[in-house]
């Protein structure tokens, strides 16, 4: 299975006589959600869901840790995860100040936690910038 495309007529109006060319157009579909992900990641592991969800909890975790304490994180095949910031300029040094860049949102689910990683109430799931390595 691959990607699909179509044929896209696009007309050169730079060029003399405006010819007509054609390109390839990625055909779309509509975005896979996280829950059915997850549910045919774990029939094709043939591991129960609750196992599935635990893991990729612990994943976005782990990758938030590292990522809020400033390390890059590259998992293979998947994607690079990397801290940014946004700083304004400013005339006073003391007035210097930053705040987190364009960011996705982490998922969330509910699962048993453990006390350590578990999020203190009316506080938001960390963010991250999530930049795609192609192969």
């Amino acid at each position: 299975m691959g990607l699909s495309y179509q044929p896209k007529a696009i007309t050169l109006s730079f060029k003399e006589g405006k010819p007509v060319t054609y390109k390839a157009q990625q055909v779309t579909y509509p975005t896979i959600k996280s829950k059915d992900l997850l549910a045919y990641a774990a029939n094709a592991a043939n591991v129960p869901l609750a196992n599935i969800k635990c893991c990729v909890q612990g994943l976005i975790e782990a990758i938030n840790y590292f990522v809020l304490n400033g390390h890059a994180v590259q998992l293979e095949g998947l994607g690079s995860f990397s801290p940014r910031i946004n700083s304004k300029t400013t005339q006073n040094p003391d007035e210097v100040g930053a705040e987190p860049s364009r960011q996705c949102h982490s998922p969330t689910w509910r699962h048993r936690q453990d006390e350590g990683s578990a999020q203190t109430e009316g506080q938001q799931p960390p963010r991250l910038r999530v930049f795609v390595i192609p192969r």
